[in-house]
């Protein structure tokens, strides 16, 4: 194998493509490593005060399905749309918001998403940005986070007062068109899997949380009662009243919208932020970036997401995983208390916490910054994590292998630096691969804007 990889070239990959002769087993593995192992700068647009003046800082970065145009969110109420193959700037949209453009999501190849701290959602038709489409009103403070459900179309945005979900359907503001999910200022990042049967959600409390069987339809109602702040902490610590309050939310017999808390997280005391986070293209796994509390030290993890069956008893096949409590926040290997405060014993395992870590890096903490940005490419092989002026693509074996379909109940593995890129003058704060070509954007306060590309 190594001297295959040794005498690896482009041209020879693509010659016995052309003649279809079959490749030997692990082929791919070592033609993705060397052609990953490459990705430099190609391009870059924006520098110094110019951009700064004009635009902003760059605070998001999507791209459209079809990977045929890229949008921007900057600072200074603006959204710049680039063509992102030939990259070059196709418009600026001006006062789009009363305030920096915090996040964009695509509905479909035209109509795009804009969310503000000015507390409204924007919709636009790339065919026309002489004016929005709609303006959204539900939010009582800045949205962070936008996710589009093309099953149900259903727009679904989080700020610092909640989640609301936006019937696209409906076209008149009202109570069945704007729905509110969670009220709490805990909440930062939410995901969909690509089957949207699952919600993934991170919080200011250091844990993720995962809505099994989703229903986005019933979702409001079946969490009417829910009271994270209580919840998140009867949970963290083990208490009775998870019996009494929280337990029919986690129950395995909860036919739809079944929660479940992940707190596995590195750092001897545990994560306090969990403020980037990010979706697995086969939906595998939840790859997030999360701060430790007294520390300050950083991580990138990777959390697997997938249904655990359980085992007679109510235990977790892959429970038997040990992590070293020096290492890893002992909320992970603390056990469940089996009884409640009167001595009755009570179902462990609608309250068992499954340990879902699979891959960890710790990341060099180089600025004040929170980082809420994280990347992944198409095919899953790679990810791409923010540090300071520039990122570290990271993999998850020196051998740039897919990740295995299911991780749990095997040796915790740190991901592995592929390489390293610092191309910004400024701090990094967005990334985005595209989902359809072999490349990817950064963006930075300076308002610069990077292309990176394999160099074959």
């Amino acid at each position: 194998m190594s001297k295959k990889r040794a005498n690896f070239s482009f041209p020879a990959w693509v010659r016995q493509r052309e003649i279809r002769r079959r490749f030997s087993l692990g082929y791919s593995d070592v033609f993705y490593k060397s052609l990953y192992s490459s990705i430099s700068t190609c391009h870059s647009r924006g520098e110094g005060e110019h951009s700064r003046s004009e635009h902003g800082g760059l605070f998001s970065l999507e791209f459209c399905p079809d990977g045929s145009l890229l949008v921007a969110g900057c600072e200074k109420s603006s959204f710049l749309v680039f063509d992102p193959l030939s990259r070059k700037l196709i418009r600026t949209v001006h006062n789009a918001h009363a305030g920096c453009v915090t996040t964009v999501k695509f509905l479909d190849s035209r109509i795009f998403a804009t969310a503000s701290v000015d507390q409204t959602v924007s919709l636009w038709d790339a065919r026309n940005l002489k004016s929005q489409i709609r303006t959204l009103r539900g939010h009582s403070g800045p949205i962070g986070n936008i996710e589009y459900s093309r099953k149900n179309d259903l727009l679904i945005t989080s700020g610092v007062d909640g989640f609301i979900s936006w019937d696209m359907k409906n076209c008149v503001q009202s109570e069945e068109f704007c729905k509110k999910i969670f009220q709490s200022y805990m909440l930062l990042r939410l995901r969909l899997n690509p089957e949207e049967s699952k919600m993934i959600i991170s919080t200011a409390r250091g844990y993720l949380m995962i809505v099994h069987e989703l229903d986005l339809c019933t979702l409001a109602q079946d969490l009417d009662q829910f009271e994270l702040e209580m919840f998140g902490f009867a949970y963290l610590h083990e208490t009775s009243t998870l019996r009494h309050k929280g337990s029919r939310f986690l129950s395995p017999n909860r036919r739809r919208n079944r929660l479940e808390i992940v707190a596995d997280f590195p750092g001897a005391d545990g994560s306090n932020v969990v403020s980037a986070l990010e979706i697995h293209p086969q939906g595998r796994s939840a790859i997030s970036r999360s701060t430790s509390k007294a520390s300050g030290m950083e991580w990138t993890c990777v959390h697997d997401i997938q249904e655990e069956e359980l085992s007679e008893g109510g235990n977790n096949p892959g429970s038997s995983q040990v992590l070293d409590p020096h290492s890893f926040s002992s909320s992970v290997s603390t056990s469940f208390i089996s009884s409640d405060s009167s001595g009755q014993l009570f179902d462990r395992s609608v309250n068992k916490r499954f340990p879902r870590l699979t891959h960890y890096i710790e990341e060099p903490v180089a600025s004040d910054w929170y980082v809420d940005s994280v990347s992944v490419s198409a095919d899953g092989r790679l990810i791409c994590s923010l540090f300071d002026f520039g990122i570290r693509l990271l993999s998850f074996s020196p051998e740039c292998v897919e990740q295995s379909v299911s991780s749990r109940g095997t040796e915790l593995n740190r991901l592995h630096v592929l390489s390293m890129n610092n191309s910004h003058s400024d701090i990094v704060l967005c990334t985005k691969f595209s989902p359809r070509h072999c490349f990817l954007v950064t963006g930075c306060y300076g308002g610069k804007i990077v292309w990176y590309q394999p160099v074959v």
